[in-house]
């Protein structure tokens, strides 16, 4: 049975996300992913100073080198069944 670490790692690749490839930034090898998922807050407009509560839930990876971040948002990658209707 996977570790809800490799299930998110397996989620990627199934998705076509492509480990091998450098860093956008630093053009580095090597990408390190955060266990779990990670909630962005959502801010009704520019001027809002508190979020409503709402939030994204993200898979996050981070370069090696200089730690560039890439979120993937994982109700898309993979959607519950009501999500895919």
């Amino acid at each position: 049975m996977e570790s809800p670490n490799q299930r998110i790692i397996s989620i990627l690749r199934a998705n076509g996300v492509k480990t091998e490839l450098p860093c956008p930034r630093c053009n580095a090898d090597g990408f390190v992913h955060f266990e779990g998922y990670y909630a962005l807050p959502h801010f009704s407009d520019v001027e809002c100073k508190q979020p409503t509560g709402d939030s994204l839930s993200c898979i996050v990876t981070a370069c090696r080198r200089c730690g560039h971040l890439s979120y993937y948002a994982s109700h898309l990658l993979n959607p519950t069944p009501s999500q895919e209707e």
